[in-house]
C-alpha cells in the first residue's frame, strides 16, 4: 500500500500537463460539418411548360444566406423582389432557400415554383414577404392541395411532401 501513493503521485505529475495539452487544443482542429445549406433562387412570373415559374438563377453558399444572394446578384442583373423563404425543419430551422421574383412582389395570381428533389421532401416550414400572404401547397403527387397563410411554421401533412407551391396574396 505505500507503493500505491508515490506511483500515482508520479503518475499524476506526467498525465496533468499531458491533459491539459489535449484539452487546450484550439476548437477549429476538427471541422465539424453543419449540412446546412443557404440558397437564393430568382424565378419569373412566367410559366414554363410545365406550368411553373421559370428559374432564371441560383445560387447557393455554406456560409449564409447573404452569401448566397451576393452570389445570385453577380450572375445577373434582373431586379428582384424577396417573395418567400422555405425551411428544412420545422419553425423555420435549418437550411433555407429564398425564393425571389423578378416582378415584384405577389399579387392574386402570384408565383408557382416546384420545388426541386431535394425540397420536395425537406419543405417543412415557410416565411412570405412583400405582399405573399398566402400558400397553396400540393402534395408531391399532385393529388392533393390546400390553402394556408403565410408565415407557416408547420406544414402539416405537407411536410416533407410538397409537390408544387403557389404564393399569392390574398
Amino acid at each position: 500500500m505505500r507503493y500505491f501513493k508515490p506511483a500515482f503521485a508520479l503518475l499524476s505529475a506526467l498525465a496533468l500537463p499531458l491533459l491539459s495539452v489535449v484539452l487546450a487544443a484550439p476548437a477549429h482542429a476538427v471541422p465539424v460539418p453543419s449540412g446546412t445549406e443557404y440558397c437564393a433562387v430568382l424565378i419569373s412570373n412566367q410559366l414554363d411548360r410545365d406550368g411553373s415559374s421559370k428559374v432564371l438563377h441560383r445560387s447557393c453558399s455554406s456560409i449564409s444566406a447573404e452569401e448566397a444572394r451576393r452570389e445570385l446578384d453577380a450572375t445577373t442583373t434582373l431586379s428582384s423582389t424577396q417573395l418567400m423563404n422555405w425551411y428544412e425543419h420545422a419553425d423555420f430551422g435549418g437550411s433555407v432557400t429564398v425564393i425571389y421574383g423578378d416582378s415584384g412582389g405577389c399579387d392574386g395570381a402570384g408565383y408557382r415554383v416546384q420545388p426541386n428533389s431535394y425540397w420536395k421532401t425537406h419543405l417543412s416550414s415557410i416565411k412570405g414577404f412583400n405582399q405573399c400572404n398566402r400558400i397553396r401547397l400540393y402534395n408531391i403527387a399532385l393529388s392533393q392541395s390546400a390553402a394556408y397563410y403565410l408565415p407557416l411554421s408547420n406544414l402539416g401533412y405537407y411536410n416533407d411532401n410538397v409537390g408544387l407551391t403557389q404564393v399569392y396574396h390574398f
